[in-house]
């Protein structure tokens, strides 16, 4: 009488167990909310934004974050 009950409980916890792996292996999604919206620009092509705020073009943006993980890195 015992092994329809370990049965069971083997294949309910195989079950549970792959339901938690598949949960854990799909893919993460951003979204990125309507007022946030990320466009790139073709070369020569004048940029006017819609809010004030300081703008960086992506190079200079990547020599920024360069420098301050150095500054990070040799504290």
């Amino acid at each position: 009488m015992i092994w329809p009950l370990l049965l069971a409980t083997r294949i309910v916890s195989t079950a549970a167990l792959i339901l938690l792996c598949a949960g854990c292996s799909t893919p993460r999604v951003l979204v990125i909310p309507a007022d946030r919206l990320v466009e790139r620009l073709p070369a020569a092509e004048t940029f006017t934004p819609a809010v004030p705020g300081w703008f960086v073009p992506d190079a200079r943006m990547q020599e920024i974050l360069h420098e301050l993980h150095a500054k990070v890195v040799a504290e």
